[in-house]
């Protein structure tokens, strides 16, 4: 589980924040139509949601693991 230092649960958080990043630029593309028929609104909330959940997940992995506890920069 463990190659060179990197963890694969790591790697889940560093893909979160980039899933986040790009829901963020989708939903400030056309913020002035804020609507349900927004398409790149919708789009970017279901990439912050996803994102979540990938970070929750690899969190809980982390924790379940029971090796070494993550210290947050």
């Amino acid at each position: 589980m463990q190659e060179n230092g990197v963890k694969e649960y790591s790697v889940m958080i560093k893909l979160s924040f980039i899933l986040t990043a790009i829901g963020l630029v989708f939903c400030f593309w056309n913020v002035s139509d804020f609507s349900d028929q927004n398409l790149s609104l919708m789009v970017g909330i279901g990439f912050i949601v996803g994102a979540i959940q990938i970070a929750v997940i690899g969190i809980a992995v982390e924790l379940f693991n029971g090796k070494t506890p993550r210290t947050f920069p």
